[in-house]
């Protein structure tokens, strides 16, 4: 049930964007991040593996889930700048223009924005791939072992939480809290915990027996939001309200992914669109920005993103829009290289399973031998194979979608 918390996330960067350039961006990012280290974690562990094929496997299958549906996002920036005119595509957001050096061609072309403030590298075809930077550092640190174990995700985060003590000790400003890539190390290694905890019993229990469900606490993550913002229009201050409803922010992350991994899944839906809730939260969070544009040129003959009518009007019609081209996006690239992805898991988490590699498939004798075969010579090993048929069957679990926020306001500011 991630896929519906997902696109909720991925609805709020949406409206901080396009509608409301108060708090509630920094609380959808963070939210994601946390639920990339628990899945990542996951996958490493219970799919993947830590052995040189395994990592391979997870960098190939990151690769094909992330970059076609971008590289066509940036395809359909570089159309609306031909189109409408750099200018006007600048006015709209300033990163949206086309890239002049080598490195920002190499830059646009690998999602990879080299700097403390990943958001201060321009151009970006596609504005808040800034986020998918410091995703691509924890994916590779996950990868590599960081929380491969217990010890080692709890030494992580004590020294989250220590980049965050030092900034409040220091009196750095809150950008330093959002946008580097140390900053995004706390909700990352709290998803990590989360794999080790959920697989504590009495944790489990009790998350099975007396926590409230995570309908409950969906509602209190979108309720705080809220608050948030209409306390921050009310006040003007921004930052002693932010940094309060932040960290519960954090904390309401953490007890949802919590409860949802122990089986209090969301009553609203059921998985069918679950999934397909999940699915459209990438192409939300790639094309929200282009596809605002499109609607308010269209509507008001002007790039328009504000907190008013008007802009509300925008992005009612921008979210419209986004499903439609979304679910073509869906269809038309993520199903086929889907299919292409369970083929690279299911053989990986095979070969794992069997403790050596497959025979190709060539070498498969036509008279019915296969895979199944091997698996009953090795009954030990067919368990784990058991173990790790829902991974084969559902398919990685992934996260995405982000939103930026300008550089000097981490709560409030307006990009």
């Amino acid at each position: 049930m991630f896929g519906s918390v997902r696109f909720v996330l991925a609805l709020m960067v949406v409206f901080h964007h396009l509608f409301l350039p108060v708090l509630i961006g920094p609380f959808a990012v963070f939210g994601f991040y946390m639920m990339s280290g628990y899945l990542m974690n996951l996958v490493m562990h219970e799919s993947y593996g830590f052995s040189l094929r395994g990592r391979l496997s997870f960098a190939l299958n990151r690769f094909l889930r992330l970059y076609p549906q971008y590289w066509f996002s940036c395809l359909f920036s570089i159309f609306l700048i031909a189109w409408l005119g750099e200018e006007l595509t600048k006015t709209y957001h300033h990163s949206i223009y086309r890239p002049t050096e080598l490195t920002d061609y190499i830059f646009n072309l690998l999602m990879i924005f080299p700097g403390w403030y990943p958001v201060d590298v321009n151009p970006r075809l596609v504005p808040p791939t800034w986020a998918i930077t410091v995703e691509l550092f924890f994916y590779a640190t996950i990868c590599m072992g960081i929380a491969k174990t217990a010890a080692r995700t709890l030494v992580w985060f004590l020294v989250s939480v220590a980049y965050f003590a030092v900034s409040y000790q220091m009196n750095w400003p809150d950008a330093d809290r959002y946008f580097p890539i140390p900053a995004a190390s706390l909700p990352f290694s709290i998803g990590a915990a989360l794999y080790f905890l959920s697989k504590h019993g009495a944790i489990t229990n009790f998350f099975k027996t007396y926590s409230p469900s995570s309908d409950f606490y969906l509602s209190i993550l979108l309720i705080n939001a809220a608050f948030s913002v209409a306390l921050t229009k009310l006040n003007g201050d921004s930052a002693s309200i932010g940094d309060i409803a932040f960290y519960i922010n954090l904390l309401v992350c953490f007890l949802l992914y919590l409860n949802i991994i122990n089986g209090r899944t969301l009553g609203v839906v059921n998985k069918f669109v679950d999934k397909l809730l999940g699915d459209l939260s990438y192409p939300f969070y790639l094309l929200h920005w282009q596809v605002g544009l499109v609607a308010s040129y269209f509507l008001f003959s002007k790039p328009l993103h504000e907190f008013s009518l008007n802009g509300l009007i925008s992005v009612s019609a921008s979210i419209i829009l986004l499903f439609v081209i979304s679910l073509g996006l869906i269809a038309l690239i993520d199903k086929p290289i889907q299919l292409l992805r369970a083929k690279i898991k299911k053989r990986h988490s095979d070969s794992r399973a069997l403790g050596y590699p497959l025979p190709r498939r060539e070498s498969i004798s036509p008279s019915g031998q296969d895979l199944r075969q091997e698996l009953a010579a090795h009954p030990a090993k067919c368990a784990m194979q058991a173990d790790l048929q829902q991974f084969r069957a559902d398919g990685e679990p992934d996260f995405m979608t982000s939103g930026e926020l300008s550089n000097d306001k981490f709560r409030g500011g307006t990009d």
